[in-house]
Protein backbone atom coordinates (compact mmCIF):
# COMPACT_ATOMS: atom_id res chain seq x y z
CA UNK A 1 0.00 0.00 0.00
CA UNK A 2 1.13 3.35 -0.69
CA UNK A 3 2.17 6.19 1.84
CA UNK A 4 -0.07 9.26 2.14
CA UNK A 5 1.11 12.24 4.01
CA UNK A 6 -2.08 13.54 5.48
CA UNK A 7 -3.01 12.02 8.68
CA UNK A 8 -3.57 8.53 10.27
CA UNK A 9 -3.95 4.98 9.36
CA UNK A 10 -5.98 2.75 11.71
CA UNK A 11 -7.21 -0.55 11.04
CA UNK A 12 -10.06 -2.21 12.27
CA UNK A 13 -12.46 -5.05 10.58
CA UNK A 14 -16.28 -3.87 10.66
CA UNK A 15 -19.17 -5.72 10.45
CA UNK A 16 -22.64 -4.63 11.14
CA UNK A 17 -24.00 -1.36 9.69
CA UNK A 18 -26.31 1.01 11.94
CA UNK A 19 -26.62 4.47 12.59
CA UNK A 20 -25.80 5.22 16.44
CA UNK A 21 -29.09 7.22 18.40
CA UNK A 22 -28.52 7.54 22.22
CA UNK A 23 -30.65 5.51 24.41
CA UNK A 24 -32.70 3.87 21.31
CA UNK A 25 -31.43 0.63 20.67
CA UNK A 26 -28.09 -2.01 20.67
CA UNK A 27 -25.78 -2.52 18.06
CA UNK A 28 -24.81 -6.31 17.14
CA UNK A 29 -21.24 -5.98 16.02
CA UNK A 30 -20.64 -9.07 14.39
CA UNK A 31 -18.05 -11.33 14.58
CA UNK A 32 -14.54 -9.31 14.60
CA UNK A 33 -11.57 -9.20 12.63
CA UNK A 34 -8.65 -10.00 14.71
CA UNK A 35 -5.11 -8.86 14.27
CA UNK A 36 -2.89 -11.23 14.89
CA UNK A 37 0.31 -10.65 16.75
CA UNK A 38 3.33 -12.00 16.46
CA UNK A 39 5.23 -14.82 18.97
CA UNK A 40 8.01 -14.53 19.98
CA UNK A 41 10.73 -17.22 19.33
CA UNK A 42 12.68 -19.29 21.73
CA UNK A 43 16.19 -17.66 22.65
CA UNK A 44 19.16 -20.15 23.19
CA UNK A 45 19.15 -22.52 25.94
CA UNK A 46 21.75 -21.90 28.46
CA UNK A 47 24.25 -24.98 29.40
CA UNK A 48 27.66 -24.62 30.74
CA UNK A 49 30.29 -26.73 30.10
CA UNK A 50 30.65 -26.34 26.18
CA UNK A 51 33.20 -24.26 25.09
CA UNK A 52 32.41 -25.07 21.04
CA UNK A 53 29.14 -23.51 21.88
CA UNK A 54 30.63 -20.19 22.68
CA UNK A 55 30.30 -19.25 18.87
CA UNK A 56 26.80 -20.16 18.19
CA UNK A 57 25.85 -18.01 21.38
CA UNK A 58 28.13 -15.35 20.35
CA UNK A 59 26.65 -15.13 16.71
CA UNK A 60 23.19 -15.17 17.78
CA UNK A 61 23.45 -12.82 20.47
CA UNK A 62 25.13 -10.48 17.63
CA UNK A 63 21.83 -11.11 15.22
CA UNK A 64 23.65 -13.30 13.00
CA UNK A 65 20.74 -15.71 12.85
CA UNK A 66 22.14 -17.34 9.21
CA UNK A 67 25.97 -17.91 10.67
CA UNK A 68 24.14 -19.18 13.71
CA UNK A 69 22.20 -22.03 11.51
CA UNK A 70 25.47 -23.37 9.87
CA UNK A 71 27.20 -23.22 13.07
CA UNK A 72 24.59 -25.29 14.48
CA UNK A 73 24.40 -27.45 11.99
CA UNK A 74 28.43 -28.22 12.43
CA UNK A 75 27.82 -28.75 16.08
CA UNK A 76 24.96 -31.28 15.28
CA UNK A 77 27.25 -33.01 13.16
CA UNK A 78 29.63 -33.08 15.55
CA UNK A 79 27.26 -34.31 18.50
CA UNK A 80 25.97 -37.44 15.96
CA UNK A 81 29.38 -38.69 15.29
CA UNK A 82 29.97 -38.52 19.08
CA UNK A 83 26.84 -40.25 20.49
CA UNK A 84 25.01 -41.46 17.02
CA UNK A 85 21.45 -40.26 15.85
CA UNK A 86 19.33 -42.08 18.33
CA UNK A 87 20.60 -41.23 21.16
CA UNK A 88 19.01 -38.26 23.33
CA UNK A 89 21.99 -36.61 24.35
CA UNK A 90 21.87 -34.86 21.18
CA UNK A 91 18.54 -33.23 21.38
CA UNK A 92 19.66 -30.09 23.22
CA UNK A 93 21.67 -29.16 19.72
CA UNK A 94 18.85 -29.86 17.75
CA UNK A 95 16.43 -27.55 19.80
CA UNK A 96 19.79 -25.41 19.15
CA UNK A 97 19.38 -25.16 15.31
CA UNK A 98 15.72 -25.13 15.48
CA UNK A 99 15.98 -22.42 17.67
CA UNK A 100 18.36 -20.40 15.00
CA UNK A 101 16.47 -21.84 11.87
CA UNK A 102 13.44 -19.96 13.50
CA UNK A 103 15.39 -16.83 13.97
CA UNK A 104 16.79 -16.75 10.39
CA UNK A 105 12.79 -17.20 9.50
CA UNK A 106 13.71 -20.91 8.09
CA UNK A 107 10.58 -21.95 9.82
CA UNK A 108 10.16 -25.31 7.91
CA UNK A 109 13.98 -25.59 8.79
CA UNK A 110 12.74 -25.27 12.56
CA UNK A 111 9.77 -27.42 12.45
CA UNK A 112 11.50 -30.30 10.73
CA UNK A 113 14.54 -29.98 13.98
CA UNK A 114 11.94 -29.70 16.69
CA UNK A 115 10.25 -32.44 15.16
CA UNK A 116 13.26 -34.39 14.40
CA UNK A 117 14.16 -33.75 18.57
CA UNK A 118 10.78 -35.01 19.67
CA UNK A 119 11.19 -38.20 18.35
CA UNK A 120 14.26 -38.84 19.87
CA UNK A 121 12.82 -38.27 23.23
CA UNK A 122 9.19 -39.70 22.48
CA UNK A 123 11.18 -43.13 21.54
CA UNK A 124 12.63 -43.56 25.66
CA UNK A 125 10.67 -45.12 28.14
CA UNK A 126 8.81 -42.16 29.49
CA UNK A 127 6.05 -41.03 27.12
CA UNK A 128 5.79 -37.92 29.29
CA UNK A 129 9.06 -37.07 29.52
CA UNK A 130 9.33 -33.69 31.28
CA UNK A 131 12.02 -32.52 28.20
CA UNK A 132 9.33 -32.71 25.88
CA UNK A 133 7.62 -29.54 26.94
CA UNK A 134 9.92 -27.38 25.31
CA UNK A 135 10.50 -28.74 22.47
CA UNK A 136 6.51 -28.99 22.03
CA UNK A 137 6.57 -25.17 22.51
CA UNK A 138 9.37 -24.44 20.12
CA UNK A 139 7.40 -26.47 17.65
CA UNK A 140 4.35 -24.88 17.91
CA UNK A 141 5.76 -21.01 17.71
CA UNK A 142 7.48 -22.43 14.91
CA UNK A 143 4.28 -24.05 13.54
CA UNK A 144 2.51 -20.81 14.07
CA UNK A 145 5.03 -18.73 11.96
CA UNK A 146 4.73 -20.86 8.94
CA UNK A 147 0.69 -20.44 9.34
CA UNK A 148 0.20 -23.83 10.30
CA UNK A 149 -2.21 -22.61 13.09
CA UNK A 150 -3.79 -26.46 13.66
CA UNK A 151 -0.45 -27.57 14.04
CA UNK A 152 0.48 -24.94 16.53
CA UNK A 153 -2.72 -25.52 18.59
CA UNK A 154 -1.58 -29.19 18.86
CA UNK A 155 1.61 -29.11 20.24
CA UNK A 156 0.89 -26.00 22.41
CA UNK A 157 -1.41 -27.58 23.72
CA UNK A 158 0.70 -30.87 24.16
CA UNK A 159 3.11 -28.76 26.42
CA UNK A 160 0.90 -27.86 28.76
CA UNK A 161 -0.09 -31.35 29.26
CA UNK A 162 3.30 -32.90 29.81
CA UNK A 163 3.66 -29.42 32.08
CA UNK A 164 0.51 -30.65 34.09
CA UNK A 165 1.40 -33.83 34.61
CA UNK A 166 5.31 -33.55 35.83
CA UNK A 167 4.43 -30.55 37.96
CA UNK A 168 0.88 -30.55 39.28
CA UNK A 169 -2.16 -29.30 37.91
CA UNK A 170 -1.78 -25.77 39.27
CA UNK A 171 1.81 -25.95 38.70
CA UNK A 172 2.75 -21.91 37.05
CA UNK A 173 5.26 -23.50 34.87
CA UNK A 174 2.37 -24.36 32.60
CA UNK A 175 1.46 -20.31 32.00
CA UNK A 176 4.26 -19.92 30.15
CA UNK A 177 2.79 -21.42 27.20
CA UNK A 178 -0.70 -20.11 27.26
CA UNK A 179 -0.25 -16.71 25.67
CA UNK A 180 1.34 -18.50 22.32
CA UNK A 181 -1.55 -21.26 22.62
CA UNK A 182 -4.15 -18.19 22.60
CA UNK A 183 -2.84 -16.62 19.98
CA UNK A 184 -3.09 -19.91 18.09
CA UNK A 185 -6.79 -19.84 18.87
CA UNK A 186 -7.58 -16.83 17.80
CA UNK A 187 -6.08 -17.35 14.68
CA UNK A 188 -8.30 -20.54 14.06
CA UNK A 189 -11.54 -18.22 14.84
CA UNK A 190 -11.50 -20.49 18.22
CA UNK A 191 -12.63 -18.17 20.13
CA UNK A 192 -14.51 -20.03 23.23
CA UNK A 193 -11.07 -22.06 23.65
CA UNK A 194 -8.91 -18.63 24.11
CA UNK A 195 -11.09 -17.34 26.43
CA UNK A 196 -11.34 -20.42 28.32
CA UNK A 197 -7.66 -20.79 28.71
CA UNK A 198 -7.15 -17.36 30.11
CA UNK A 199 -9.85 -18.19 32.61
CA UNK A 200 -7.36 -20.98 33.30
CA UNK A 201 -5.02 -18.85 33.41
CA UNK A 202 -6.94 -16.72 36.43
CA UNK A 203 -7.58 -20.09 38.09
CA UNK A 204 -4.29 -20.98 38.16
CA UNK A 205 -2.74 -18.09 39.50
CA UNK A 206 -5.62 -17.82 42.33
CA UNK A 207 -4.95 -21.22 43.17
CA UNK A 208 -1.38 -20.45 43.70
CA UNK A 209 -1.24 -16.91 45.25
CA UNK A 210 -4.73 -15.57 46.48
CA UNK A 211 -8.18 -14.55 44.67
CA UNK A 212 -6.66 -10.80 45.58
CA UNK A 213 -3.27 -10.94 44.92
CA UNK A 214 -1.91 -8.54 42.26
CA UNK A 215 -1.21 -11.61 40.09
CA UNK A 216 -4.95 -12.72 39.71
CA UNK A 217 -5.27 -9.02 39.24
CA UNK A 218 -3.53 -9.13 36.17
CA UNK A 219 -4.76 -12.49 35.09
CA UNK A 220 -7.86 -10.51 35.27
CA UNK A 221 -7.26 -7.58 33.21
CA UNK A 222 -5.59 -10.33 30.75
CA UNK A 223 -8.78 -12.12 30.35
CA UNK A 224 -10.98 -9.21 30.14
CA UNK A 225 -8.48 -7.27 27.43
CA UNK A 226 -9.09 -10.56 25.48
CA UNK A 227 -13.02 -10.12 25.38
CA UNK A 228 -12.01 -6.33 24.28
CA UNK A 229 -10.08 -7.78 21.42
CA UNK A 230 -12.98 -10.34 19.64
CA UNK A 231 -15.15 -7.61 20.40
CA UNK A 232 -17.23 -9.05 23.62
CA UNK A 233 -18.07 -6.48 25.14
CA UNK A 234 -20.92 -7.76 27.43
CA UNK A 235 -18.50 -10.77 28.31
CA UNK A 236 -16.09 -8.23 29.50
CA UNK A 237 -18.07 -5.58 30.83
CA UNK A 238 -19.26 -8.23 33.13
CA UNK A 239 -15.70 -9.58 34.19
CA UNK A 240 -14.88 -6.08 34.89
CA UNK A 241 -18.21 -5.16 36.79
CA UNK A 242 -17.16 -7.98 39.17
CA UNK A 243 -13.72 -6.97 39.14
CA UNK A 244 -14.29 -3.65 40.42
CA UNK A 245 -16.80 -5.35 43.66
CA UNK A 246 -14.59 -7.49 44.18
CA UNK A 247 -12.09 -4.73 44.63
CA UNK A 248 -14.57 -2.21 46.14
CA UNK A 249 -14.89 -5.81 48.97
CA UNK A 250 -11.62 -5.78 50.13
CA UNK A 251 -10.10 -2.68 49.69
CA UNK A 252 -12.84 0.17 49.64
CA UNK A 253 -15.47 1.61 47.58
CA UNK A 254 -13.24 4.76 47.51
CA UNK A 255 -9.78 2.62 46.88
CA UNK A 256 -7.63 4.86 43.85
CA UNK A 257 -7.22 1.63 42.05
CA UNK A 258 -10.32 1.69 40.76
CA UNK A 259 -10.49 4.11 39.09
CA UNK A 260 -8.84 2.62 36.08
CA UNK A 261 -11.14 -0.03 36.36
CA UNK A 262 -13.90 2.04 36.41
CA UNK A 263 -12.60 3.68 33.30
CA UNK A 264 -11.87 0.63 31.39
CA UNK A 265 -15.56 -0.42 32.40
CA UNK A 266 -17.24 2.33 30.75
CA UNK A 267 -15.54 1.96 27.49
CA UNK A 268 -17.12 -1.22 27.05
CA UNK A 269 -20.44 0.55 26.45
CA UNK A 270 -18.77 2.85 24.06
CA UNK A 271 -16.76 0.36 22.31
CA UNK A 272 -19.94 -2.01 22.23
CA UNK A 273 -22.61 0.74 20.90
CA UNK A 274 -24.59 -0.15 24.80
CA UNK A 275 -26.13 3.10 25.58
CA UNK A 276 -26.72 3.50 29.39
CA UNK A 277 -26.22 6.21 32.00
CA UNK A 278 -24.63 3.56 34.20
CA UNK A 279 -21.38 4.40 32.21
CA UNK A 280 -21.07 7.87 33.29
CA UNK A 281 -22.06 6.72 36.90
CA UNK A 282 -18.73 4.86 36.96
CA UNK A 283 -16.69 8.17 35.01
CA UNK A 284 -18.27 9.95 37.72
CA UNK A 285 -17.51 7.72 40.42
CA UNK A 286 -13.88 7.61 39.68
CA UNK A 287 -13.50 11.24 39.32
CA UNK A 288 -15.07 11.07 42.44
CA UNK A 289 -11.96 8.93 44.18
CA UNK A 290 -9.49 10.85 42.57
CA UNK A 291 -11.09 13.95 44.82
CA UNK A 292 -10.64 11.77 47.79
CA UNK A 293 -7.42 11.40 47.16
CA UNK A 294 -5.42 14.57 46.79
CA UNK A 295 -2.11 12.83 48.09
CA UNK A 296 -1.87 11.37 45.09
CA UNK A 297 -0.51 12.34 41.38
CA UNK A 298 -3.64 11.89 39.79
CA UNK A 299 -3.24 13.89 36.38
CA UNK A 300 -2.85 11.65 34.20
CA UNK A 301 -5.53 9.06 35.09
CA UNK A 302 -8.01 12.12 35.77
CA UNK A 303 -7.52 13.54 32.15
CA UNK A 304 -8.32 9.59 31.35
CA UNK A 305 -11.07 9.52 32.79
CA UNK A 306 -12.19 12.89 31.33
CA UNK A 307 -11.01 12.21 27.39
CA UNK A 308 -13.17 8.65 28.08
CA UNK A 309 -16.20 10.78 29.16
CA UNK A 310 -15.58 12.81 26.54
CA UNK A 311 -15.36 9.21 24.30
CA UNK A 312 -18.54 8.33 25.69
CA UNK A 313 -20.95 11.43 24.73
CA UNK A 314 -19.47 11.73 21.63
CA UNK A 315 -19.93 8.56 20.51
CA UNK A 316 -24.14 8.54 21.51
CA UNK A 317 -24.39 11.87 19.67
CA UNK A 318 -23.83 14.52 22.64
CA UNK A 319 -20.95 16.61 21.03
CA UNK A 320 -21.20 19.65 23.19
CA UNK A 321 -21.02 17.43 26.61
CA UNK A 322 -18.16 15.70 24.67
CA UNK A 323 -16.50 18.95 24.14
CA UNK A 324 -16.73 20.40 27.20
CA UNK A 325 -14.79 17.56 29.07
CA UNK A 326 -12.16 17.23 25.94
CA UNK A 327 -11.67 21.20 26.84
CA UNK A 328 -11.41 20.34 30.73
CA UNK A 329 -8.62 17.55 29.88
CA UNK A 330 -6.42 19.45 27.69
CA UNK A 331 -6.21 22.89 30.42
CA UNK A 332 -5.72 20.49 32.74
CA UNK A 333 -2.56 19.37 30.66
CA UNK A 334 -2.04 22.80 29.34
CA UNK A 335 -1.68 23.81 32.93
CA UNK A 336 0.64 21.23 34.21
CA UNK A 337 2.97 21.82 30.88
CA UNK A 338 2.37 18.10 29.38
CA UNK A 339 2.76 18.93 25.92
CA UNK A 340 3.40 15.42 24.75
CA UNK A 341 0.38 14.19 26.48
CA UNK A 342 -1.60 16.75 24.49
CA UNK A 343 -0.05 15.40 21.18
CA UNK A 344 -0.58 12.49 22.10
CA UNK A 345 -4.55 12.37 22.66
CA UNK A 346 -5.72 15.47 20.89
CA UNK A 347 -3.34 16.03 18.00
CA UNK A 348 -4.86 13.75 15.69
CA UNK A 349 -8.67 12.47 15.18
CA UNK A 350 -8.81 9.41 16.98
CA UNK A 351 -11.84 6.70 16.34
CA UNK A 352 -14.26 6.50 19.45
CA UNK A 353 -16.81 4.18 18.00
CA UNK A 354 -17.17 3.04 14.31
CA UNK A 355 -20.18 0.09 13.43
CA UNK A 356 -19.24 -2.87 11.19
CA UNK A 357 -20.44 -3.11 7.69
CA UNK A 358 -22.45 -5.84 7.12
CA UNK A 359 -20.90 -9.26 5.75
CA UNK A 360 -21.10 -10.29 2.69
CA UNK A 361 -20.62 -14.10 1.30
CA UNK A 362 -16.94 -14.69 0.94
CA UNK A 363 -16.20 -11.28 2.40
CA UNK A 364 -16.06 -10.08 5.97
CA UNK A 365 -17.86 -13.02 7.71
CA UNK A 366 -14.91 -15.49 8.77
CA UNK A 367 -14.07 -15.35 11.98
CA UNK A 368 -10.54 -16.71 11.78
CA UNK A 369 -7.55 -14.54 11.34
CA UNK A 370 -5.64 -16.87 9.12
CA UNK A 371 -7.76 -15.98 6.18
CA UNK A 372 -6.06 -13.46 3.48
CA UNK A 373 -6.71 -9.75 4.26
CA UNK A 374 -7.76 -7.13 2.43
CA UNK A 375 -8.45 -2.91 3.15
CA UNK A 376 -10.49 -0.37 2.04
CA UNK A 377 -8.78 2.94 2.50
CA UNK A 378 -10.79 5.85 3.00
CA UNK A 379 -10.81 9.39 2.85
CA UNK A 380 -12.82 11.64 5.01
CA UNK A 381 -13.60 15.54 6.11
CA UNK A 382 -14.04 15.81 9.85
CA UNK A 383 -15.87 18.73 12.12
CA UNK A 384 -15.93 19.10 15.49
CA UNK A 385 -19.59 16.80 16.02
CA UNK A 386 -17.29 13.72 15.50
CA UNK A 387 -19.28 12.76 12.45
CA UNK A 388 -17.29 11.88 9.10
CA UNK A 389 -18.39 13.28 6.16
CA UNK A 390 -17.52 13.32 2.42
CA UNK A 391 -16.40 9.98 2.48
CA UNK A 392 -15.08 8.37 -0.38
CA UNK A 393 -13.00 5.22 -0.97
CA UNK A 394 -8.91 6.02 -2.04
CA UNK A 395 -7.69 1.99 -2.65
CA UNK A 396 -9.11 -1.42 -2.46
CA UNK A 397 -7.40 -4.61 -2.34
CA UNK A 398 -8.15 -6.99 -3.56
CA UNK A 399 -9.80 -5.30 -6.25
CA UNK A 400 -12.33 -8.14 -6.10
CA UNK A 401 -14.13 -7.32 -3.19
CA UNK A 402 -15.69 -4.58 -4.59
CA UNK A 403 -18.98 -5.31 -2.46
CA UNK A 404 -17.01 -4.05 0.55
CA UNK A 405 -16.62 -0.75 -0.88
CA UNK A 406 -20.44 1.07 -0.16
CA UNK A 407 -20.49 -1.09 3.40
CA UNK A 408 -17.14 0.26 4.54
CA UNK A 409 -18.04 4.27 3.31
CA UNK A 410 -21.48 3.57 5.38
CA UNK A 411 -19.88 2.28 8.49
CA UNK A 412 -17.69 5.11 7.92
CA UNK A 413 -20.25 7.95 7.89
CA UNK A 414 -21.78 6.22 11.15
CA UNK A 415 -18.55 5.94 13.17
CA UNK A 416 -17.94 8.61 15.93
CA UNK A 417 -14.25 10.25 15.59
CA UNK A 418 -12.27 12.59 18.53
CA UNK A 419 -11.57 15.88 16.48
CA UNK A 420 -8.18 17.45 16.83
CA UNK A 421 -8.37 19.91 20.33
CA UNK A 422 -6.30 23.00 20.30
CA UNK A 423 -6.43 25.66 22.38
CA UNK A 424 -9.50 27.15 21.55
CA UNK A 425 -11.15 24.09 21.04
CA UNK A 426 -11.82 21.31 18.11
CA UNK A 427 -10.27 22.06 14.82
CA UNK A 428 -12.22 20.96 11.58
CA UNK A 429 -9.81 18.07 9.44
CA UNK A 430 -9.62 17.66 5.72
CA UNK A 431 -8.06 15.00 4.00
CA UNK A 432 -8.02 12.08 6.57
CA UNK A 433 -7.43 8.50 6.29
CA UNK A 434 -9.12 5.51 7.52
CA UNK A 435 -7.84 2.38 6.94
CA UNK A 436 -10.45 -0.27 7.21
CA UNK A 437 -9.32 -4.22 7.21
CA UNK A 438 -11.38 -7.63 6.85
CA UNK A 439 -10.65 -11.01 5.63
CA UNK A 440 -11.95 -13.02 3.02
CA UNK A 441 -12.28 -16.15 1.58
CA UNK A 442 -9.79 -16.68 -1.40
CA UNK A 443 -11.02 -17.03 -4.73
CA UNK A 444 -14.52 -16.08 -3.13
CA UNK A 445 -14.31 -12.18 -2.90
Amino acid sequence: MRRHKTAWLLGVLLIACASPAFAQRYIDLGPPFVELQSLQAPALGERTGEAARAALVAQFAAGRYEEAVGTAQDLLAQAREQFGDSDTAIVPTLQDLAVCQHHAEDYRGAVRSYEQALELLASGPNSRDPRLAQPLYGLGVAQFAARDYAGAVDNLQRAVFVTRVNDGLNSLNQLRYYDALTEAHLALGSYNEAVARQKARIAVVQQATDVDSAETTAAIEQAARLYRRIDHFFEERDMRRREVSRIAKSRGYDDISLVPKLRELAATYRLGYAPDYIAVGDLERALDILDKHPEADTLDERVAVLVELGDLFLTFNESPRALRYYKQAYKLLDKAGNQARIQALFSEPVPVFVPRPDAVAGVGEQPAAGLPQGYVLLEYDLGSTGKPRDVKTLELEPASASIMRPRAERALRAARIRPVIGPEGPQNGKDLLYQLNFNYVAGES
